[in-house]
C-alpha cells in the first residue's frame, strides 16, 4: 500500500467526486490505480479515510486453553508440555495440536496475567568445568584440530525414554511463584527405555546394539559383585566392540574405499576393554583401527553423536508409540534413516568445535 498522508487520501475522495476516473486520479496523484480503489472503499464504508490497524492473527489458544494448560503442567495430570497439547485437542479447547513451545508459552502468560506467575523447577544442574577439566579439554584441541575426522568413527551409549502421557523422563517440575517454597522437582519415574551402543561416520551410521539396561532385555551378564548386571559392563562392552562397532566400521569405510581407520569413544571405564579387541582385530585383518584415546571427560559439546541422539529422540517422540516395542522399531528406523546430509554437516563441524573450545581457553564451545 502506498504511503499517503490523510491530506492526500482527502484529495483522492476529492477528485472521484467531482467525477474524475481512478484511472485520471491514480496519474494525477502518482499512485497506483489499486490505491486509489482502496481508499475510495474505505470512505464508502466508513465515510472516512483512516488507517483500519489488522488485529492480527488469532490466537493458537484462548484464556480457556490456557487455563487449562496451567494447571495440566501443575497437577502433572499428562506429563509434559507435548501431552498437554494433546489433551487440549482432545478437549476441544485447540482447533488443532499446538506444539509444546505454545503450549509454554501460553501458560506462562495466562498465570503471569492472573499474578500467579508460573516457572519451571528442574533437578540436578549441569555439569561445571574444572580448571583441570578445561586444561585438558584444550590440550586434547590442541593435539586434535588438525586430524583427518573423514575417517574416524563417534561412538556412543544412550538411554532413550520411551514418552507416553504421565511419564516423568527429566528431572522437572512446573509450579506457580507462591508454591515454589513447598515444590521441588521431581524425580523421573523410570519409563521403559531403550539402553543401546551406535556409531556414527560421515557416511553413514553404524547398526544399533542393544544393551543390559534395556527394559525387558535379558542379560547373562554379571557385575563385580557377581550379581546380574543392570547396566553395560566390561565384558559386555567387548562384545559391542567385536560384533557391531568393528565390523560395522570396516563396512562403511570399506565402501569409501578406506582401509584404516578411527573409533573414537569417550573415558567410560568400560571402555578401556576395547584396546584389546582392536589390537586382536588389527593382527588379522589389513588396514589398521586406530582407537582415539584421552577424550576429555563433561564434552559431550565435541561430540556430534549427541546432536544425532537429540535429534532421533524428538523425532521419535513426535510419533506418540503407544507400546515399548513400537518404540524401539520407531528408534531404529529414525537412526538408520539420518540425513547424510546431516552427518556431512556435524562431522564438517568437528573442526570448528574445537577451534572454538581453543580460543575459549577449554570451556564449553556453544554446540
Amino acid at each position: 500500500m502506498c504511503r499517503l498522508s490523510e491530506s492526500e487520501r482527502w484529495r483522492i475522495i476529492a477528485y472521484l467526486e467531482c467525477g474524475r476516473t481512478a484511472a485520471w486520479v491514480a496519474d494525477r496523484m502518482g499512485v497506483n490505480i489499486k490505491t486509489v480503489r482502496l481508499w475510495k472503499g474505505r470512505h464508502e464504508q466508513t465515510g472516512g479515510v483512516g488507517v483500519v490497524r489488522s488485529k492480527g492473527r488469532p490466537p493458537a489458544m484462548n484464556v480457556r486453553a490456557r487455563k487449562r494448560a496451567t494447571d495440566l503442567l501443575v497437577t502433572q495430570e499428562c506429563g509434559g508440555a507435548r501431552y498437554v497439547a494433546q489433551e487440549l485437542l482432545a478437549e476441544k479447547l485447540t482447533d488443532h495440536l499446538v506444539s509444546a513451545a505454545t503450549v509454554i508459552r501460553g501458560a506462562k502468560r495466562q498465570s503471569a496475567e492472573d499474578g500467579e506467575p508460573l516457572t519451571c523447577q528442574r533437578g540436578r544442574p549441569r555439569k561445571q568445568l574444572t580448571a583441570a577439566n578445561k586444561a585438558q579439554r584444550l590440550a586434547f584441541c590442541l593435539r586434535e584440530r588438525r586430524r583427518d575426522w573423514r575417517r574416524v568413527m563417534i561412538t556412543d551409549r544412550v538411554r532413550f525414554y520411551h514418552r507416553y502421557p504421565g511419564a516423568r523422563v527429566r528431572p522437572s517440575r512446573w509450579v506457580t511463584r507462591k508454591r515454589q517454597g513447598n515444590a521441588v522437582a521431581y524425580r523421573p519415574n523410570k519409563p521403559s527405555c531403550l539402553n543401546v551402543y551406535a556409531g556414527i561416520t560421515r557416511y553413514g551410521v553404524t547398526k544399533l546394539h542393544i544393551v543390559t539396561g534395556t527394559t525387558r532385555h535379558t542379560s547373562d551378564y554379571k557385575n563385580l559383585k557377581g550379581e546380574p548386571a543392570s547396566n553395560i559392563t566390561k565384558a559386555e562392552y567387548t562384545h559391542v566392540v567385536a560384533r557391531t562397532l568393528l565390523p560395522e566400521g570396516r563396512r562403511i569405510f570399506s565402501g569409501q574405499g578406506l582401509s584404516s581407520w578411527v573409533l573414537q569413544q569417550d573415558g567410560d571405564p568400560c571402555h578401556r576393554a576395547a584396546k584389546p579387541q582392536v589390537d586382536a582385530w588389527n593382527t588379522t585383518r589389513p588396514g589398521p583401527v586406530e582407537l582415539l584415546e584421552g577424550w576429555p571427560g563433561n564434552s559431550p559439546d565435541l561430540s556430534p553423536i549427541e546432536n544425532v541422539w537429540g535429534w532421533v529422540d524428538a523425532k521419535v517422540a513426535a510419533m506418540g508409540c503407544k507400546t515399548l516395542d513400537e518404540y524401539k522399531t520407531a528408534v531404529t528406523e529414525t537412526f538408520l534413516n539420518i540425513p547424510r546430509s546431516m552427518l556431512r554437516n556435524l562431522f564438517d563441524s568437528i573442526p570448528r568445535r574445537l577451534n572454538l573450545v581453543i580460543q575459549r581457553g577449554g570451556d564449553k564451545c556453544g554446540y
